[in-house]
This record gives C-alpha cells, sequence and structure tokens, in this order.
C-alpha cells in the first residue's frame, strides 16, 4: 500500500516537470537553425581555405613580377627601373602584411 502511495507522488512530481513546447514546430525550427548554422560554418571553412589559396597565388604573382621589373633596363615614365622595383617590392610587401595579418586573425578565430 504505501509503495503504491510513493508511486503516486512520483507520477505526480514527473508530471509537473514535463515542460510545454513554446509553440507546436518548435523542435523542427530549432534543429533547422543548427543546421543553417553548421552550413554557414562550413561556407566560413571553406572561404578561409580559399582566401590562404589566393594570398599564397598573390605573393607567388608578386615575387614572379618583382623578378621581371628587375630585369628592365630601360626607364619608364622617368623613373629608373631601380625605383620602379623598389616602389613596387614597398607596395607588395606593405599588402602582404596587411593581408596577412587579417588572414591569420581570420583563420584562428575562435568564432566560426
Amino acid at each position: 500500500m504505501d509503495n503504491n502511495f510513493e508511486d503516486a507522488q512520483l507520477q505526480k512530481l514527473l508530471s509537473k516537470s514535463k515542460k510545454e513546447m513554446p509553440f507546436r514546430d518548435f523542435e523542427e525550427n530549432l534543429m533547422l537553425e543548427i543546421y543553417k548554422e553548421s552550413e554557414r560554418n562550413r561556407a566560413i571553412i571553406k572561404n578561409i581555405k580559399l582566401s590562404w589559396f589566393f594570398f599564397a597565388f598573390g605573393f607567388a604573382s608578386g615575387i614572379a613580377l618583382t623578378s621581371v621589373f628587375s630585369r628592365f633596363n630601360e626607364s619608364i615614365l622617368g623613373l629608373s627601373p631601380d625605383k620602379i622595383v623598389l616602389t613596387f617590392q614597398l607596395f607588395l610587401s606593405l599588402i602582404f602584411l596587411f593581408l596577412l595579418e587579417k588572414l591569420i586573425k581570420i583563420s584562428f578565430l575562435k568564432n566560426h
């Protein structure tokens, strides 16, 4: 008899612990949001990888162009070849450092 009373009390407590869903399709909407978030994260990671690829490609292209410019012996627009190469190298170095810093920040950001 005592056991039935405890069972009834336990059932009463358990029935109070049930939570009603805020609306009917709450679970479906929640799962859809989770799926969208995971797809967004995959797209971000893919874009970061592409950014690193194009960064490396641009860096290699800059080195190749600098090598080509250094072989010119004629002045262009009244500027000596050495000044042109130095200006180009300075410009590429600034872009390199700026983009490298941005890519490192984005790549190691913990929120994606």
